[in-house]
């Protein structure tokens, strides 16, 4: 390689080197796990915003998967109240008073991406656990605008223990599980 061939390679790594390492310096944007889950079950009453007896049992129970299972999340997200459903924020209630945090509600159920958005985007969520509780016909679409990739899992009426735990290497893409509550009796074990 002549000197000057050199020079223009050393100079083009040397650029590239500098890219990278700035690249790798920035603080990552990206929660570190992603917890979804539906809300408790409900009553089937048409007009009936609550959750049923064994839907408020689920939510007291939720405080003994964290941080016992999983890490306890660092924010509680959940559907804004509307006049048809205030079940998620019922559901998450009795693990933020346990763990003294304040569920955020500012989304609507329709709005699933653009909280997504704000979680991937926002330095302020970056390394941090969260557990977002939302309605199963906006799950799937939440969980592919969060990053993961493939078919997911069907939320049918009778699944209310199903907990997706997305997980965000420092490098590569997001790793999906979908694991059991076993909260309740009756709740699937796999």
């Amino acid at each position: 390689m002549t000197s000057l061939k050199r020079r223009g390679f050393l100079g083009r790594l040397s650029v590239w080197l500098e890219s990278a390492k700035r690249a790798f310096s920035q603080q990552p944007t990206r929660p570190k796990l992603v917890f979804l889950i539906r809300h408790g079950e409900k009553t089937g009453k048409k007009n009936d915003t609550h959750l049923n007896a064994r839907g408020e049992e689920r939510a007291n129970a939720l405080p003994g998967l964290f941080p016992a299972v999983f890490p306890a999340p660092d924010f509680i997200f959940a559907t804004k109240a509307t006049a048809n459903s205030n079940r998620p924020v019922e559901t998450v209630m009795p693990l933020a008073k346990a763990l003294g945090l304040t569920v955020q509600a500012a989304f609507a159920n329709d709005e699933a991406l653009l909280l997504a958005r704000e979680l991937l985007a926002s330095g302020r969520y970056a390394g941090k656990t969260l557990l977002i509780c939302w309605h199963k016909g906006k799950i799937p679409a939440l969980a592919t605008a969060l990053g993961v990739a493939g078919k997911l899992p069907e939320w049918t009426e009778q699944h209310y223990d199903r907990i997706w735990r997305l997980h965000y290497p420092p490098c590569g893409n997001v790793v999906f599980a979908n694991l059991p509550q076993r909260l309740l009796p009756g709740d699937a074990e796999v």
